[in-house]
């Protein structure tokens, strides 16, 4: 047997702070999935089957991530990974890693956990769910990230960065702002217009366009780039609505917000550039071919059918593009409908891909 006589002597009071610290971690993850897990029964199937219908669209990107959705306060997203070292080192700024070994054996794959208000998780508000689209891709980020090559200095670690930033390093804001822009990009350009409108729709402050946060651009220098973008995919009513909802929104704002940095709009556009090579667009042609192959109808037509309670059956961006811009069918009955026919929508889908009939 080899004896490690190089490594220092670790005093007692040492070694029993040390267990302390990995029995709290220890508690730490028992508690939060046990928490995840309770959570489950209130995340409806259709949300899932929704959440899937996009990864599967974004394939390209990163393949099939491995992720959870859980009830919480907050849209967000979570990496295991960054949850595990928080837990066992949650007084270490920057955190390094104390028992690498340990949080490794843990976490030897990346799996991340999206995190939904039960509010916006509901069936009864299942027309808001565009906005989970946009975690998504903070998924697809962890797993295949593109971001940290237009910053190779910058650690990957997001609460890394968010430390950084926070104590003056620019570089750092401008790789955070260029994750949030390269979200709403994706989550737009392969399922459609629904995420601006309903963010401006629902979610919108007032306090995201004054306030200069570290991590996200202005509210407004994101939807307006939303509706150059969706302009661009050919939903020229979409965009003229979302812009007139902006200005509307902006109307009492005294104070001009702050100018964006230049350079997290530059590596947004070079990065939104790549992912055009590789996804395919959700643009208006694709959707009128789809409503027409499909339904035999516009989407006129189909979205009074839908006020009329009678059931349409397309995949998930087809049906928030439909919907997503009108106020009636933020009623709730019309909304679990809605909910419905995702679900029909991804039954279908199974059906086809196991080649069955009847």
């Amino acid at each position: 047997m080899t004896i490690e006589r190089d490594v220092a002597p670790v005093s007692v009071e040492l070694a029993s702070h040390r267990m302390d610290d990995v029995f709290a971690g220890v508690r730490g993850v028992i508690n939060f999935l046990g928490y995840v897990a309770s959570s489950q029964e209130q995340v409806p199937r259709e949300l899932e089957l929704t959440v899937r219908w996009f990864f599967a669209r974004a394939a390209r990107l990163s393949g099939a991530p491995h992720y959870c959705l859980f009830i919480a306060e907050e849209l967000t997203t979570l990496d295991f990974k960054v949850l595990l070292d928080h837990l066992f080192n949650p007084a270490v700024q920057p955190r390094r890693s104390t028992f690498p070994k340990l949080t490794a054996a843990f976490a030897s794959k990346t799996f991340c956990f999206i995190s939904v208000p039960a509010p916006m998780a509901s069936l009864r508000t299942s027309i808001d769910w565009p906005l989970v689209f946009h975690e998504c891709v903070h998924v697809l980020e962890t797993v295949a990230p593109l971001v940290p090559r237009l910053y190779p200095t910058l650690p990957k670690d997001r609460l890394l960065l968010m430390y950084r930033a926070e104590h003056g390093d620019t570089h750092a804001q401008e790789a955070l702002w260029t994750e949030e822009l390269l979200c709403d990009f994706v989550a737009t350009y392969i399922a459609g217009p629904a995420f601006a409108w309903r963010f401006l729709r629902q979610y919108f402050s007032i306090l995201g366009v004054s306030y200069r946060s570290l991590t996200h651009p202005p509210v407004d220098v994101r939807i307006r780039r939303l509706i150059n973008l969706i302009d661009g995919l050919g939903f020229k009513a979409q965009a003229k609505l979302t812009e007139r909802l902006l200005d509307e929104l902006l109307k009492d704002l005294k104070s001009y917000p702050p100018v964006p940095l230049p350079n997290a709009l530059v590596a947004a556009d070079q990065i939104e550039a790549d992912c055009k090579s590789k996804l395919q667009p959700f643009d208006a042609g694709t959707y009128q071919d789809i409503l027409r192959e499909r339904c035999r109808a516009v989407d006129s037509r189909l979205l009074q059918d839908i006020l009329n309670r009678r059931p349409v059956v397309v995949d998930p961006g087809c049906l928030f593009t439909i919907v997503a811009f009108s106020s009636q069918c933020e009623d709730p009955g019309i909304c679990v409908l809605l909910a419905d026919f995702m679900r029909l929508h991804a039954v279908e889908s199974r059906f086809q891909e196991l080649g069955l009939r009847g």
